[in-house]
């Protein structure tokens, strides 16, 4: 995918990952959903932490709600609460159904399940107090022995000794160390810091269930270890003497260069593009545009072998970067040079996949080493690439990464290419070694917060109308596809958690709540309603503007902000009325402007104000409107348009 340079190129950190042996674990079949979660937790927001842990614990039948319309997720849980828990997993792990425990007349409510968990080894003894509040410790000595040991075998490397606050000598070390390693528990920071003491929380215990219940849900990345794209055995900061030949350098190179296949948080495929490894444990990169709002990633090396097992852990949106993990071993991959040594003319090579021609290399020079363009510096270079070449490899005469193919432009026949510089990646690390979904910010037309939910998810549009302020869109809730492990249901509801957290990021907070995912955002600028209609089978997505006004006039839509379009000027005073002017051509085509300034003319009226006169005058459009206590000409000529306002 060869991208326009008019794209914009936003980001966050990129990082690296090392491989971890792990052991599998496999689900057990036993653990099924009984109940679908509709967003009745009002205390449960979908930008919280724990928010799909408590989905899934309340449908998979573990925990329900302190009442019908609240979860308590800051709140504790009891002793009694937490064995009975421990029970539910073991039972139903064992036997395939919860256990049907009741108290005998006169009895505690948790007598049964105390009994249950001594026969079957879940607690070691009796405790004193059931109703006291449970410290961390104690849980993980309760849910390390609720299930059999091999389904909590090894999912991530912990060094013994590792977590700060608890010692080897410690009687419940064994439970908190199988857990951290099982993936089940985290720790409260980098540092792997466990509070063995402190209550435990509801959400916590939600968290711990669901990881117990579905090993695809935990935690593989290894604690205590830092990997930075700065590797001494992976880069070469020096540019060395060695000049090889292009025969050579394909030889050399192109293995370590792949082809990739994006498919849409909808399942839909709709990008493919290049990619690099730059390590030999199946760390690459790409670029951010290549693998953004993808729910899914294929690649395929140059041998022809094909890997799905690949996920995002970092990006870099302002420099378009992207790393990937890519699961395998025994990778041919690419030592990283110095891009700042690059100078003009030098030859240099690109290896990618343009228009999914796999493994295609060409040659070029650069022809600018420092290409400053939409407050980025690129490498320009005379390398053919075309669409799909995008994030393959830009390779000096020594065999050396020194830019990520990116970027050109379109409509010209001259070699006019981009790479971003190898050393933009340099120097980032990644300390959680966590996997990350990505997007990109494509917003409505005039918007500039609303992402376009079309453009995010793939889902194709079925009707789209101009409101006043936004449009009106539907989009068709089937286009959802089944996916790798992922089914059509499944890419739905990841489609619409991850429009929801992107809302958030731009600075939405939503003010009223319509299902688990829907309702109103609102910003100081911009509002959106979104809403899932099954019965009709629609997405309702509803963008608007907030009105801006003339400071002058508080009243008065501001012309200005309603079109896009600066003023021309300080406003004029004239004849004891304040002219604005703006010249139209400068942004707008004629066609497009008429089709504005209708809506304009109804947000004027719906702001108070009446249609008077029209009047055709030196070449020019006279509209008139009058309320609010003022009188408003706009005129509409060749080039200008002029808002004259008079207080009556």
């Amino acid at each position: 995918m060869k991208r326009k340079i008019v794209s914009t190129l936003l980001g966050v950190l990129l990082c690296l990952n090392l491989a971890v042996p792990a052991l599998a674990v496999e689900a057990n079949t036993n653990f099924t959903k009984q109940y679908t979660y509709a967003g009745q937790f009002t205390d449960v927001e979908i930008a919280d932490w724990y928010f799909n842990y408590v989905k899934d614990a309340y449908e998979f039948g573990l925990i329900k709600g302190s009442s019908d319309t609240a979860f308590s997720p800051d709140g504790n849980l009891t002793i009694a609460e937490t064995i009975t828990l421990a029970v539910r997993l073991h039972s139903i792990y064992m036997y395939g159904t919860a256990p049907n425990l009741s108290a005998s007349e006169g009895g505690n409510w948790y007598d049964p399940f105390v009994d249950y968990a001594l026969e079957n080894n879940t607690i070691p003894e009796e405790y004193e107090d059931y109703n006291a509040l449970a410290t961390r410790y104690e849980v993980a000595e309760i849910f390390a022995k609720a299930v059999p040991n091999e389904a909590l075998a090894q999912m991530r490397e912990v060094a013994d000794g590792f977590i700060p606050d608890v010692s080897e000598t410690d009687a419940f070390a064994d439970a908190v160390y199988t857990l951290y390693r099982a993936g089940v528990l985290s720790g409260s920071d980098e540092a792997g810091t466990f509070y063995p003491y402190s209550n435990i929380k509801r959400s916590e215990i939600s968290a711990i269930c669901v990881r117990i219940v579905n090993p695809d849900q935990r935690l593989t990345q290894p604690l205590g270890q830092t990997v930075s794209v700065m590797e001494e055995d992976n880069n070469t900061d020096e540019v060395s003497d060695v000049v090889l030949t292009a025969e050579e350098i394909a030889q050399q190179c192109a293995p370590a260069v792949f082809y990739i296949e994006s498919y849409g948080f909808n399942g839909a495929e709709y990008a493919s593009g290049s990619g690099f490894f730059i390590s030999a444990d199946g760390i690459a990169l790409t670029n951010h545009h290549v693998v953004a709002n993808s729910s899914y990633l294929e690649i395929k090396a140059q041998d022809g072998t094909i890997y799905d097992d690949v996920e995002i852990i970092a990006a870099d949106k302002e420099n378009d970067l992207a790393l990937l993990r890519v699961k395998g071993k025994d990778f041919t991959y690419l030592n990283m040079g110095n891009s700042d040594t690059l100078k003009q003319g030098k030859v240099v090579y690109a290896i990618g996949s343009p228009l999914g021609l796999e493994n295609t290399m060409s040659q070029g020079i650069v022809s600018n080493a420092n290409r400053e363009l939409e407050d980025m510096t690129y490498v320009q270079i005379s390398v053919p690439i075309d669409h799909g070449s995008s994030g393959g490899a830009l390779i000096a005469q020594n065999g050396t990464v020194v830019g990520i193919t990116s970027a050109g432009f379109e409509d010209t026949s001259a070699d006019l290419n981009l790479a971003i510089p190898i050393n933009k990646a340099k120097g980032l690390e990644n300390k959680t070694l966590t996997s990350d979904v990505v997007y990109s910010d494509v917003y409505y037309s005039t918007f500039h917060q609303v992402l376009d939910f079309g453009y995010f998810s793939g889902v194709k549009v079925m009707s789209s109308y101009w409101t006043t302020l936004g449009y009106e869109m539907e989009y068709d809730i089937w286009d959802f596809y089944d996916v790798a492990d992922k089914t059509q249901a499944d890419c739905y509801e990841e489609t619409m958690y991850y429009y929801y957290l992107a809302l958030l990021e731009q600075g939405f907070t939503r003010t009223e709540k319509s299902g688990v995912y829907g309702g109103r955002f609102e910003t100081d600028t911009e509002i959106l309603w979104i809403e899932y209609d099954m019965d009709e089978g629609v997405i309702r997505v509803n963008p608007e503007l907030v009105p801006q006004f003339y400071s002058e006039y508080s009243a008065l839509p501001d012309f200005g902000w309603f079109m896009d379009l600066e003023l021309n000027g300080e406003p004029e005073e004239y004849r004891n009325s304040t002219v604005y002017v703006y010249l139209w051509t400068d942004v707008h085509e004629e066609n497009h402007f008429s089709n504005l300034l209708y809506y304009y003319f109804r947000l004027l009226e719906d702001s108070g104000f009446e249609y008077i006169s029209y009047e055709y005058e030196d070449n020019a459009d006279i509209y008139n409107y009058e309320g609010n206590g003022l009188s408003v000409k706009l005129t509409w000529d060749s080039r200008a348009f002029f808002v004259d306002v008079l207080e009556v």
